[in-house]
């Protein structure tokens, strides 16, 4: 717009209408169903689409066109400017009012044919609308809202079809939904009810949720992570965890299944001042013949005492030796005790406990008892099956059976020989010891009979 133009007498014919009642009301509509108005209805009514509009808008408006006549007005054969457009002021034989239709013709000269037509036929005059107006419309063409409302539901929605998303809020007797849903399938629910509230965002095929009710909380996800330190608590033990970046603090771990990488240091207590007791890893070794093996071992934290155990074997080190229990391993320290599929080596003897303090019920009856079952013993040499060819001297275990059910012995009167629950046999050779101890004394005491 220009601004306002005078046309005065040069116009070849003028026609006046009855103007419209003052100005009274201003209605800026937002949408359908929401506005803003300022004014009464005793006059004529403004009203205009707004997706801006506020109260102070519409309170500043009525004050800017209060009483304001419109002058509906025809005047042919005007003299007027080119530069005019629709919607500038214009005056015509002393009447102010506003051009809302232009016609322009070249006969005898170049006039135009112009008009502020009536009230109801104003826009209907204009060939395009505002900026305003038109992106107001182009929002309601693309976005709807609806509110529903029954006996059992009140449910608020924007939908824009265009760009897929749309939003729901339904409020219900026993539970608030809201829902915000875009393209792709993706959906995130916020659902409160009486006695739990989820959040859920899935995006058609990977969900996560949270659910929060009285009787605690479930958080499922493909990825959870925390910034700042994680603190459990719970009745059922005093004390807490908490996770903290790259630790875990706590106290007692149960769990049926736990897995460790490299090495795991243990410790007295949680105190930052407890003892360090030493170590539990992973350990690789060699056996007798040079072939790597692979196990888990621990280690005191001083004195370096071990437990090992690999696929070869079980080694176990004190700071005075070392017991060894494998097959085919040899460990080069010192006072070492070796245990191999076919023979026992040690730097020092072993020592068997004997002390008197340590037993009950002593009989001094082996002489008695026990030199029928030494003369009945079958000493024989064999060779062990699936074994080096080495031949090897002692009893049969079976054969020790049969002499003590020969001499009415039952087995719990002769702990050298064994029955494990497989039906395995087994004989300790050092019981032999005080039966051929026996058997000696006899000897000698005849011995000593003849000689006399």
């Amino acid at each position: 717009m220009n601004g306002k133009h005078y046309i005065g007498a040069k116009a070849l014919s003028l026609t006046k209408y009855e103007p419209a009642p003052p100005i009274s009301k201003i209605i800026l509509l937002l949408d359908d169903n929401n506005y803003y108005e300022a004014g009464d209805d005793t006059g004529t009514v403004i009203e205009e689409p707004c997706p801006y509009a506020t109260q102070e808008m519409a309170n500043t408006l009525l004050a800017a066109l209060k009483d304001y006549e419109y002058q509906p007005v025809d005047a042919d054969g005007a003299k007027l400017t080119p530069l005019a457009e629709l919607g500038d002021g214009i005056t015509v034989g002393g009447l102010y009012s506003q051009l809302a239709y232009q016609n322009i013709r070249f006969s005898t000269g170049e006039v135009m044919d112009v008009s502020a037509p009536g009230s109801t036929e104003t826009r209907h005059e204009y060939k395009t609308e505002g900026e305003t107006t038109r992106t107001f419309d182009r929002k309601i063409a693309e976005t709807r809202s609806t509110i529903t409302k029954t006996a059992e539901e009140i449910r608020l929605e924007v939908e824009n079809e265009i760009e897929g998303l749309s939003s729901s809020i339904s409020v219900q007797l026993d539970s608030i939904t809201s829902t915000v849903q875009g393209l792709n399938g993706q959906v995130s629910t916020i659902s409160q009810k009486v006695n739990n509230i989820t959040l859920t965002v899935q995006n058609g095929t990977d969900r996560s949720y949270i659910d929060l009710s009285v009787g605690g909380v479930t958080v499922a996800s493909q990825v959870i992570r925390f910034t700042g330190d994680v603190v459990f608590e719970s009745s059922l033990t005093d004390g807490s965890t908490m996770i903290s970046g790259d630790n875990i603090l706590t106290g007692e771990v149960s769990a049926e299944y736990i897995r460790l990488g490299g090495e795991m240091a243990v410790y007295e207590s949680l105190s930052s001042r407890a003892d360090l007791g030493g170590y539990i890893g992973y350990v690789t070794s060699y056996d007798y013949n040079g072939s790597r093996t692979y196990g888990m071992g621990m280690i005191e934290a001083v004195s370096e005492n071990q437990v090992v155990a690999t696929s070869g074997g079980v080694r176990m080190t004190t700071d005075n030796g070392e017991v060894v229990v494998a097959t085919n391993i040899t460990l080069d320290t010192r006072n070492a005790v070796n245990v191999y599929a076919n023979r026992f080596t040690s730097d020092v003897e072993l020592n068997v406990t004997s002390d008197r303090n340590a037993k009950d019920d002593i009989r001094y009856d082996v002489a008695e008892k026990y030199i029928s079952l030494f003369d009945r013993l079958n000493p024989v040499s064999f060779l062990y099956k699936g074994k080096e060819a080495k031949r090897h001297l002692g009893f049969i275990a079976q054969d020790v059976e049969d002499v003590l059910n020969e001499i009415g012995m039952p087995l719990d009167d002769f702990a050298a020989l064994s029955v494990d629950d497989e039906g395995r046999y087994g004989l300790s050779y050092g019981e032999f010891v005080a039966v051929l101890t026996a058997k000696i004394h006899q000897l000698e005491q005849r011995l000593k009979a003849l000689e006399g």
